[in-house]
Formats: structure tokens, sequence, C-alpha cells
């Protein structure tokens, strides 16, 4: 690739053509994905006995899937390995038990037949039999049935016998806590069924291939569920595309430093504007209640954190009081997740609005106005989510639970009518927007930095369209899939893409870079994110019975992740030394936009996008790694590290940088001492937890998952092994550094300015 050739890429020119040609070969990657899981969704069918007698209708498993989702499971184990880490995977859960319950039912019929126990040998032959009859795909087409042997039959019913002591016997091995939390006969046996499909789907024979619609996922050798040709040779191919990707993106990189006006110098800030150390229009003035909000919510947050672990280590009992009884971790572990989306919105929201009088010079009329009513909207979803979410599997909306508790489902745990405001909510931020940057879109520079606002927010408002797809009627399957379309899209590219935005935003305002070269920045993420991150998506669908394809996408595309990552953290350092080289000359003091707080909230964000997305998601997303730690404390570290370290960082960051807008000098000088020690507090703590407990208890549990299968090392055996509490015990220290030097400094810092 010649000088020239990078030069036609980065030429604004070009970027129409360059973007849309991308786009376009994204969207049919993400178009196939879509056509895979409707066309070869697994089947929902009617499970029979060899009598003829139906074990578990097709209502039923739908029945089961609606008791899931009502009592919120999927914030306590996972489905196919999607949601959350603390319980068990149920799929796995069900096939374990399934395969122990067929050999028993076999080994009974033998003793019955022969009048004796079976030897080694002839056990070996049982279990051969039972496996065979595990993998045998009997599905009808014509009558929507799977017949049953007499030993699945059998097996059906004492798996109902186990979930039922799951959630009403304390003293039971894998007892949920609290005792009771599912007590109806006709309801466990409803989810019953929906675990045993999911079994069904994991162990079964695809229809003409001699691997199950899950690709043999989850490992349990003991049903002959083992990796696939296919799981390594795209593996392989994986690290083929992430070196030749690296090689080319870093070629391009080394080539920007000889275009003309592309060279970043350590004076740039001489072409900043001052942004002052006041608001000077009225919606500047009432965005900072976002931020102030959103430290509440950031605090409920992390409260919600340490409150997810108390079931496991215990630790309650020293005040005498089992929180489990009246706040389960479903309800705490949700709160956590979905109070972690709503504070990080509201700062992203709210510097988004604090920014447009500076681009525009102006205020259109009646903007305050809406300003207040998305504010208020906002609260909407904030206090219905927070209600719902403890309500819903309550019962305290009845059969409204869906509506106004919670839909059940990982990172959309809101009941919809919640959403639907939430939705409201951020079409109205768009017409905010588009209101405030109106006077200067009449420039006809398309890719000028208020157009790259507003494109990127339209396109995630657009995206929360795909979660109204999810439907209680539909598939497990095919509704994972719609939830991915936001959760995935939203992280993993547009999110990103507005990452840089914001940041470059901030940059340019510190006088630190050029509105060509942030322009610049911006584009080549776009084009990197969106080429990788759109069809990146597959590595969410390699278990969740996706045909093969899914696995190339992903193996191919997760595995460029990587590389915008990398670029970004090379920009980051470079603007470092720049930074260090006008300190150096001593300019800071002539740079009256320079803020030190919010440049190191950037240089975080930074540091966690390139270990935490890029390094620790990296080792979890090639198929035959992932075949193995797929919804493990792996896959906590990354989302730690990550959404945390990257998202949470710059929303932090963004709010540190209105608030000193709104606070006087005297009234700085205050508040930043409390913004830098939360600042370090926040970020010793987050690596304390990656160190100390979240990267050992992964390797520790991937170890167990090879050498004892999966079903062992999601269940009580493992996650309540003395070892891994003491694990547990010894991020400790760090949770403290986090919440009493990181959250509450900042919770401080920003209730002095209030």
């Amino acid at each position: 690739m010649t000088s020239r050739t990078v030069a036609f890429l980065v030429n604004k020119r070009t970027w129409s053509l360059v973007l849309g040609v991308i786009f376009i070969i994204s969207m049919i990657g993400v178009g196939y994905l879509g056509y895979a899981t409707y066309a070869h969704s697994p089947p929902t069918p009617d499970y029979v006995d060899p009598e003829g007698k139906v074990v578990a209708s097709e209502a039923t498993i739908f029945e089961g899937q609606e008791v899931f989702h009502r009592y919120a499971l999927m914030s306590y184990g996972t489905m196919f390995g999607d949601g959350a880490l603390r319980g068990p995977d149920f799929t796995a859960d069900a096939i374990y038990h399934v395969g122990i319950f067929m050999r028993d039912y076999h080994r009974q019929q033998f003793i019955a037949e022969q009048g004796r126990a079976p030897d080694e040998y002839e056990l070996q032959t049982i279990a051969n039999r039972a496996q065979s009859e595990f993998r045998a795909n009997r599905y009808q087409k014509e009558n929507n049935q799977v017949p049953l042997t007499a030993a699945q039959a059998y097996a059906f019913e004492k798996l109902v016998e186990h979930y039922t002591a799951v959630f009403n016997d304390p003293e039971y091995e894998q007892a949920f806590r609290p005792t009771g939390y599912i007590s109806e006969p006709e309801q466990l046996r409803a989810l019953t069924a929906f675990f045993f499909w999911g079994g069904w789907v994991c162990v079964a024979d695809r229809p003409g291939f001699d691997f199950s619609y899950t690709h043999n996922w989850p490992y349990v050798e003991s049903v002959g569920n083992v990796p696939t040709t296919a799981n390594i040779i795209w593996s392989i191919i994986g690290i083929l595309a992430l070196f030749l990707g690296l090689g080319a993106v870093m070629y391009v990189y080394g080539q920007f430093d000889d275009l003309p006006g592309e060279k970043m110098e350590a004076s740039t800030y001489k072409d900043a504007k001052p942004i002052g150390t006041g608001p000077t229009f009225a919606t500047q003035r009432a965005t900072y209640k976002y931020f102030a909000v959103a430290a509440g919510l950031f605090f409920i947050q992390v409260a919600a954190g340490v409150l997810t672990i108390h079931d496991f280590l215990g630790f309650v009992e020293f005040f005498g009081v089992d929180i489990s009884e009246f706040l389960p971790i479903t309800v705490v572990r949700a709160w956590h997740t979905q109070m972690s989306i709503l504070w990080i919105a509201l700062c992203w929201i709210g510097v988004s609005i604090y920014l447009l009088p500076i681009i525009s010079k102006s205020e259109p009329p009646g903007q305050l106005r809406l300003v207040n009513l998305l504010f208020g909207l906002l609260v909407m979803v904030g206090l219905g989510s927070f209600v719902g979410i403890i309500a819903g599997p309550s019962g305290w909306f009845g059969e409204y639970w869906y509506w106004f508790g919670t839909q059940g489902w990982e990172y959309l745990e809101m009941g919809r009518a919640w959403q639907i405001v939430l939705f409201l909510s951020f079409v109205l931020w768009a017409v905010i927007v588009y209101r405030g940057l109106r006077p200067v879109l009449a420039n006809r520079d398309k890719w000028s930095l208020p157009r790259w606002l507003l494109y990127c927010i339209i396109s995630v408002v657009l995206l929360l369209i795909s979660s109204f797809m999810i439907r209680p009627e539909a598939s497990f399957v095919i509704n994972d899939f719609w939830r991915w379309m936001v959760v995935h899209m939203w992280v993993e590219a547009f999110f990103e893409v507005l990452t840089t935005i914001l940041v470059g935003w901030v940059l340019v305002l510190m006088g630190l870079v050029k509105r060509s070269m942030a322009e610049r920045a911006i584009y080549l993420a776009a084009v990197l994110f969106l080429g990788s991150g759109l069809l990146g998506i597959s590595h969410n669908f390699y278990w969740n019975a996706k045909p093969t394809g899914s696995l190339a996408l992903g193996a191919v595309f997760s595995s460029l992740q990587v590389v915008p990552l990398l670029l970004l953290t090379l920009d980051a350092w470079k603007l470092r030394r720049v930074r260090k080289k006008s300190d150096d000359e001593g300019e800071e003091d002539k740079n009256p936009t320079f803020l030190r707080g919010v440049w190191l909230f950037i240089l975080a964000v930074n540091f966690w996008n390139f270990l935490g997305a890029g390094v620790f998601g990296f080792i979890i997303n090639l198929p035959i790694i992932n075949y193995f730690q797929h919804a493990t404390y792996l896959t906590v570290n990354h989302a730690h590290a990550a959404f945390m370290g990257v998202f949470g960082m710059l929303a932090l960051g963004l709010g540190v940088f209105v608030m000193r807008q709104v606070a006087d000098d005297g009234l700085w000088q205050r508040v930043e001492k409390w913004i830098r020690v939360g600042f370090w507090g926040l970020n010793i703590g987050l690596a304390g937890m990656v160190v100390c407990n979240l990267l050992p208890n992964g390797l520790r549990q991937l170890l167990d998952v090879v050498e004892n299968g999966y079903w062992h090392a999601r269940s009580l055996d493992f996650t309540a092994d003395p070892t891994t509490r003491l694990i547990e015990w010894l991020r400790t220290p760090a949770d403290l550094v986090f919440i009493i030097f990181g959250a509450v400094p900042l919770l401080v810092a920003a209730y002095l300015i209030t």
C-alpha cells in the first residue's frame, strides 16, 4: 500500500465511498446472521414418550421461558451461556443431569433383567447407549414432535424433581437462595421443560451434520459434546486475520505523519477557543442535574455490585440478616447492570447537550423546556426500572410484570413500558442535538465534527428499535439475536465511535488537537469499528444455535476488533508525548482550556480500551478458546475492565469536564482534590479486582472446564469451592479502594458543586 493510497483513504472526498462500501459489506453479513437465525433456528417441539403421551409440549416450553424471564433467572445463571455468571448455565446443568438420569434408567433396567449389577464393561455399554439416544435427533417436522426414548422420558421426570429441589430445598447441593423463590409445581414443570429443550438443542445433532445445533457446546464429554473441527480451523484463520489486519493498519498509521497537515504538534492548543469557567446558556446550566443524578446512580450500581456477591461469600450473616430473603441475587445483579447503563447514558447525554451552545454559539427557542422534559423522562426510566426489577419477580404487578416489572433480559431488564419511555427519551435527545447544531449544519462539510455527533446519536437511537423485536412468544434463540443487536452494536460499534467523537470534541476544546485531526481520527475509528464491530457480533452467536457461518464471521472479525483499540492507544500516547512536551516548555499555563482531571480520565479510557476491551476481549474470542471459557470469570474480567474502564471512565471524565465549567475557581480548587482521589481510587480498585480476583479465578475456572466439564465449572461445586471463595475475598481491598477512594470522592465532588 503506497502513500498515495493512504492519502486517498484519508481524503474527505473519498470518505463517503469508503464508509459506504464497509457499511454495505457489514450489513450483508449481519443480514446473513438474521436470515440464519430464523431459517436455521432449532424447533420448539412437543416431546412425547414411547406411549405417545406428551411429556412437555411446545406451549409448556414457552411457559417455562416466561417463568425464566419473569423471575429474572438470567440475572443469576445463563441459557446457552448468555446471562449472569453467578449461577449455573441451565443448559449445561440440564444436559449433565439428563445424562446421569438416562444412564441410571438403563442401569436399573439391566439389574431388573439380569438380576445383578453391571460390571465395568457393561456400565460403559450403558453409557454409550444413553449417549447415542441423547444425540439422536428424532424430530418430526410434520407434527412438530420429538419421540423420546423411555430413558429420556424418565430423565425428564427426574429433572423436574431436581429443579423443584433447587428452588425449594435449602439442603440440596445446588440450592438457590432464598428457598421457595419459585414454588408453584406448574411453574417448576414448565421451567424444567424450557431447560430440557435447551439441553436437547445443545446435544441433538443438527439434521445433516454430526454435531449439535450449538456446535457441541457446552463441553460435556459424557454425552459426546466435544469441540468440532470447525472450532479449530476457524480459530487458526482468526489468528491469521488478526496479524494481517494489524500489519495493514500499522502500515497505514505509519504513513500519516508524512501526509500534509497530519503531524501532531504540541502547539495545537493555540487554535482552541477558550471555553470559559462557567455556563453561558440556560441549557448548559440545566444539564448539571444530569451529572448529579448520574453520580447517585453510579453509587447505587457499585452498592448493588457488592450485594451481588453476598450470597456466595455469606458476609451478611455477620449482621444477622440474610439479605437474599428480600433482595435476591436476581434483583441486585439486575440493578448492577441496569443502573450502569443509565448513569453512563445520563453523562453522555448531558455532555452532548452542554456542548451544543459551545459549537453553535446560540441556543434555539424552547430548547430549555426540551432539555428539562428529557431529564424528566430519563428519571422516569430510572425509577421505573429500579422498582420494576424488584417488583417483577415479587409479583407486585401480577400479569403486567412484563410491562412494568422486568422483561428479564440481561442489560435490557427494564419493563417494556419503561423501554418505550427510554426510546422516546433517545428520540428527544436526537431532536435536541439536531436543534442545537442546526446553525452549523449549513456547512457543506458532511464529515465535520457536529455532523459526526448527530450521525452517531441517530444510529444509537435506531439500534434501540431492535429491542422491540423481542417477543415473549418467540424462541429464546430468536429473541437473543435481537438482544445482541442492541447490546453488541451499541457497545462494540457505535458506542466506540461515540467515545471517539466525544473525546475528540473535548481534546479540541482543551486545545490538544486540531478539528481536522479529530475528524480524521473519528473517520478511522468509524471505518475500523464498523468494519470489525458490526460483523464482530458473530462471536456472541458461536453457541446460540447458529450455522457454521457464524463461527467463520466471528473468528475473523472478532479478532480484528483489537486493531482499532490498538490504534486509539497509539494516538493517546502520542498525545501524551505532546502534552509532556508542552509541560516541559512551560506552555501549560498559557493554555487556559487544558483540564488535567479530564485528561487523566481520557488516558484511562485508552488504557482500559486496549487492555480490557482489546487484550482481555481477544483472549476469549477465538472459537476454540471461547468453547471452553464462554460465560466464565474470564468473561466477567473482560466485561468489568472494558465497560467500566472505557465507558464508565469516559462518562466520569465528561462529567468532570462539565463540573469544571460550573464551578468557580475557588470551589474548583476544593473539588479537584476529590476528583483526583476518585480517579486513582477507581483505577487502582478496578485493577485490583482484575489482578486479585477476576483473572485468576477465570484461569482456574477455565482449567476446571477442561478437566471436569463445563457443568462442573459453572456449578456450586466450583463457585462455592473454598479456593474460589478465598480469591473472592482477596478482592475485598480492591473493592474498598474502589468504593471509599473512588466512588465516594466523586460523589462528594458532584454534590459539592450542586
